[in-house]
């Protein structure tokens, strides 16, 4: 990774089935890899505080949604169930998502 060479790139891929390959193009965010600025965030709380910024059931159900979503496509559109991520859980106050550096609580 060549931070400040280069904001942007590009993928393409040819899909089976498909005459014509897909191509997509990628502006980062100004800061490199501040995607993972927030989590980065999450991770230095919970070593502070020995406990997790946000429940971890929340990943669960990230992860199992997007499992869900990218069967169904697979699957041609079918609608699956998902009776498994029935969960409920006690959302936290999580500071830091839309604040601005300066202001992070310290």
């Amino acid at each position: 990774m060549l931070n400040g060479i280069a904001s942007e790139f590009a993928a393409a891929c040819q899909i089976q089935g498909q005459a014509t390959p897909f191509a997509n193009w990628f502006r980062l965010e100004d800061t490199p890899h501040g995607h993972f600025e927030h989590l980065l965030r999450g991770i230095e709380q919970m070593v502070h505080t020995k406990k997790p910024a946000y429940p971890v059931e929340r990943t669960l159900l990230t992860t199992g949604i997007l499992d869900r979503v990218m069967h169904s496509v697979q699957q041609g559109g079918q609608t699956l169930m998902s009776p498994e991520l029935e969960i409920h859980y006690q959302p936290s106050a999580w500071p830091f998502a839309n604040l601005r550096e300066e202001n992070y609580p310290s």
